[in-house]
């Protein structure tokens, strides 16, 4: 999902299907609303979703869906349907001092790395996470601490992916990066 400025007053919420054969990779916009800017990104997120997802299960009852969308979505009501409902997510999450507090030690790291090569360094941490109120238990957390130009660059994102499928380095590199390439290109034709 994405969001982009229509006006002062308006925003416009699209959903991105990213669909995957073995021979092609296409991605589809499945919904789109304009509507007031003045309401969180996430209102309503849950009914579009169940409505998409419906449809979808409708032709293709097992399939499996990737949920992929920014910060503004890592809602506990879309993460807990996305859970109830055999939907993975992939949701970026905004960075806070308590997530930063918790790649201080990989983000040293990536600092001298790149100091040292003058070059870009990435580290990579997964960890269990909650919320101090909003979510109703821990999640998957997957940390890029990253040094690049001179500043830090710390990035995290919250899955129901499980380590088994992707570890962080991939799902960071390989995931995060093909969800944004295909959604970049999709506005851009």
């Amino acid at each position: 999902m994405a969001i982009r400025r229509a006006a002062s007053n308006t925003a416009i919420t699209t959903a991105t299907a990213i669909c995957r054969s073995t021979c092609s990779a296409a991605a589809h916009v499945l919904a789109a609303k304009l509507r007031k800017a003045d309401i969180d990104a996430s209102a309503g997120a849950v009914e579009e979703i169940a409505r998409i997802v419906a449809r979808l299960r409708a032709s293709w009852p097992n399939v499996r869906i990737l949920l992929r969308a920014d910060s503004g979505f890592a809602r506990e009501a879309l993460m807990a349907w996305c859970e109830a409902n055999r939907v993975d997510y992939l949701f970026g999450l905004a960075r806070n001092p308590r997530l930063a507090a918790m790649i201080e030690n990989e983000l040293a790291e990536a600092k001298m790395a790149s100091e040292a090569s003058e070059k870009p360094a990435r580290r990579f941490k997964e960890f269990s996470w909650t919320t101090l109120d909003s979510w109703s238990r821990q999640r998957r957390v997957v940390a890029k601490a990253e040094w690049t130009q001179g500043e830090a660059n710390p990035r995290f994102v919250v899955t129901s992916l499980s380590q088994q499928e992707t570890d962080a380095r991939r799902l960071y590199q390989k995931l995060m990066k093909a969800a944004r390439r295909n959604h970049i290109e999709r506005l851009t034709r």
